[in-house]
């Protein structure tokens, strides 16, 4: 058996899109914790959401259900995507999703 090590660099592209609805650019990248991503913190903050769970998209690139009272689909560039009933057509599985945030009560 041999044992091979080998050296990853990681490059991060700013992507811009010109004529869509961003709440703010972002990289593609996989956080784990969405209150550090500025969009993500405004998008939690716009729609009063209760959790964050994040899919593979179909186009194979992150996808975030913001869930509250209402559900928000968007992509890791803070693009919205869909909303209700339409968020299916934009991710692999729904039953994959994974939690990564949940907003927290205090009791004081």
């Amino acid at each position: 058996m041999r044992l091979y090590i080998i050296s990853a660099m990681v490059f991060l592209t700013l992507f811009s899109c010109k004529g869509t609805k961003n709440i703010v650019n972002s990289t593609c990248i996989r956080n784990s914790n969405p209150m550090e991503v500025s969009w993500m913190k405004k998008a939690v903050d716009t729609h009063h959401s209760e959790q964050i769970i994040r899919f593979k998209g179909k186009v194979k690139q992150w996808a975030f259900l913001f869930s509250g009272k209402e559900k928000y689909l968007y992509d890791c560039n803070g693009k919205f995507l869909a909303t209700g009933e339409d968020i299916i057509h934009f991710v692999d599985d729904a039953q994959k999703g994974v939690i990564i945030w949940v907003r927290e009560y205090r009791n004081d």
